[in-house]
């Protein structure tokens, strides 16, 4: 049976009823592709090159810009968590970075990936309960002293030309007089 057929049949079918389909089958180009996960990308890798120039190699700045737009609401959002998974990301940078490799159990592997991380520490929990608060003052002042000023939520930050780490800023901010920055 030819695609036109099995259309034609199904149309047949549903005539006169009150029904909703969604169209899955359609295969064209305009249809949106998920940007792979840091850890669907290893699945591709292969062992004779660097890892880091295959990953630079598969993230493009639309698939940053994607998983930006994927990832708002962050810890509210399985996407922030399924994009984070493998990254060094700005919450645990400190750590990487004192690493002396003298850990058996590897805690910081573990926590780049580990799918139910929730590492936290006392300033991020503390962080979290009031982020609202502070963004909303911040906003306020900033959006009072600015031209045309705008503070956003954000999303996961990917840069195509560093794609193992991210950043999750709790907002972004623009106005007309200075260039965007993060919160």
């Amino acid at each position: 049976m030819s695609d036109v057929e099995f259309e034609a049949g199904l149309h047949n079918l549903i005539q006169g009823h009150d029904t909703q389909i969604i169209e899955v089958l359609d295969k064209s180009e305009d249809s949106l592709t998920m940007p792979k996960s840091i850890i669907e990308s290893a699945e591709d890798f292969l062992e004779n090159s660097s890892f880091l120039e295959y990953l630079k190699s598969k993230v493009n700045q639309d698939d940053c810009d994607q998983i930006y737009s994927l990832t708002e609401g962050q810890s509210d959002n399985q996407n922030w968590y399924e994009y984070r998974l493998g990254r060094i990301t700005s919450s645990i940078i400190p750590l990487v970075y004192h690493y002396q490799g003298n850990d058996k159990n590897n805690y910081i592997v573990r926590q780049i990936l580990d799918k139910n991380n929730n590492f936290s520490t006392p300033a991020m929990i503390y962080g979290k309960e009031r982020e609202h608060l502070a963004r909303d003052l911040y906003s306020k002042e900033y959006i009072s002293e600015h031209e045309k000023a705008v503070v956003e939520l954000s999303g996961l930050i990917i840069n195509k030309d560093i794609p193992h780490l991210g950043a999750s800023p709790d907002a972004i901010v623009n106005c007309k007089c200075c260039c965007g920055k993060a919160l």
